[in-house]
């Protein structure tokens, strides 16, 4: 099996024990960047995939001011 169908049948798997309303993301991240996340949601004792959504949801609000 190929690593992005490993990514893909994980990413699968962790989906269907979650909120059948909330809609699935899979990124690709360089290998540094990856790390670094990890390291971050360590130390903060939070998932990445927190992080990801949290970081998501200030862009997102960014944008929408300069409108």
């Amino acid at each position: 099996m190929t690593p992005i169908n490993q990514d893909w049948n994980y990413a699968m798997a962790q989906g269907k024990q979650n909120n059948p309303e909330d809609k699935k993301l899979l990124i690709r991240l360089p290998k540094e960047l990856h790390q670094k996340l990890r390291l971050l949601a360590f130390e903060l004792n939070v998932s990445m995939a927190e992080l990801c959504r949290e970081g998501l949801e200030l862009i997102l609000q960014k944008h929408q001011k300069r409108k």
